[in-house]
């Protein structure tokens, strides 16, 4: 029997198998106490190790760089700045976007592929506000892209493309994350049922606490609006479908005029350039991209103090160490356009120049002294010759 309970590849697996009525969670927890610790997992290196950590950390920085400071450093000096500079200030942006567009939007593909393996809850809880936060970070980015336009550089329709296409192909991945943690009211039953008995041998939270608040957010698998499903009359069935009905044609109502008046501020936004409407939009997005990054490094905290030193995020990889140098080309990049925009580079060569000419009067001044040491005493008679031949030239002179 032990050996049966205990068969469970994965805590979904259990779940799975507790909705359809195959197992009791009660029953196997009692008798495979590690199926609770199956729960959590042990961490995934590809998903939160040192070095990916690292990575997503100076992605919040540089977002909040190239975000709401942004907009603050733009709108600011925008009348001060030369057609070059702006020049140069959009094209870092691009660059910008373009290495946060194609870093996000494959791990946004992976979260998705790895969600359909059944990982345990710490990998889930992980991948959801890491998929957050690079949506997040991309929107912050997608914004300030707004501030560009009118006459200091409008964007080509073809940059418009690539930047819609950026923010689609994530949207669409996010939205495959939040699809798969849609379930139905017997899979929430037996999530509370597992909470419940794993109180005994360890506790599921905050994992467990996470699912419960993002219930309300996601709609049940089976919502089925079958007049069986009612209890009472076939009468009282009919009427509770219509007013199930009304009541979603009335908040769809509700929801769309809620909606409009904000893709109309939106819209009139990012046409008329707000630069400080654009800025309060990407502080926002970026806050809240922060909020996610402080709850992903305290799920691994938590992960890493229920397993101890089997925990597996702190193995150094491949990946992990080629991940620390994904924002390097851009940090590059953004240094070099700082070191020519404020003439640093032009004051580096007349420093060299400088310094160049130094060296060189202190070579020749070294060549002079190591030329001279060795005839030192041929030197003194050449003095002293000299002094005969002045004292012949005063006693002739006399």
């Amino acid at each position: 029997m032990a050996n049966t309970s205990c068969s469970f590849p994965s805590i979904n697996d259990l779940l799975a198998q507790a909705e359809a009525g195959q197992a009791n969670i009660t029953t196997v927890v009692s008798t495979c106490a590690g199926i609770c610790s199956m729960a959590w997992g042990a961490g995934n290196p590809d998903l939160s190790g040192v070095g990916l950590i690292i990575c997503y950390v100076f992605q919040a920085v540089l977002t909040v760089l190239f975000g709401p400071l942004f907009c603050v450093l733009y709108g600011c000096f925008r009348h001060a700045f030369t057609e070059d500079t702006k020049r140069n200030l959009g094209n870092l942006h691009d660059t910008f976007l373009d290495a946060i567009a194609q870093f996000s939007v494959p791990v946004a593909a992976a979260t998705v592929i790895r969600l359909h393996q059944n990982p345990p809850f710490y990998e889930e809880a992980f991948i959801h506000s890491l998929t957050t936060m690079q949506f997040l970070s991309l929107l912050a980015t997608v914004v300030t892209a707004g501030i560009f336009g009118g006459s200091d550089r409008p964007k080509s329709p073809m940059r418009i493309i690539v930047i819609f296409l950026y923010g689609l192909f994530n949207f669409a991945f996010y939205m495959g994350v939040i699809g798969e943690l849609r379930t139905s009211a017997a899979w929430w039953e037996g999530l509370n049922e597992l909470g419940d008995a794993c109180q005994a041998h360890g506790t599921l939270l905050p994992k467990l606490e996470a699912i419960k608040k993002l219930r309300w957010l996601l709609p049940h698998g089976h919502w089925s609006l079958n007049k069986n499903d009612f209890s009472g009359s076939e009468n009282l069935a009919k009427f509770k479908m219509a007013l199930a009905i009304s009541g979603f044609i009335l908040a769809g109502n509700i929801c769309l005029l809620m909606v409009i008046p904000v893709i109309w501020l939106l819209w009139r936004t990012f046409a008329g350039h707000s630069i400080p409407m654009i800025g309060v939009i990407s502080l926002g997005l970026s806050i809240g991209m922060l909020y996610e990054l402080v709850r992903m490094e305290q799920t691994r905290t938590f992960i890493q103090d229920i397993t101890g030193s089997d925990f597996a995020d702190n193995q150094w990889g491949l990946g992990q160490i080629v991940s620390l140098f994904l924002w390097v080309p851009i940090c590059v990049q953004a240094i070099y356009w700082l070191l020519v925009s404020i003439n640093l580079i032009q004051l580096l060569d007349d420093g060299m120049a400088i310094l160049s000419r130094w060296m060189g009067r202190l070579n020749h001044r070294l060549d002079t002294m190591a030329g001279t040491l060795p005839r030192t005493a041929e030197t003194a008679v050449e003095e002293a010759d000299e002094e005969k031949t002045d004292d012949k030239k005063t006693d002739v002179e006399g």
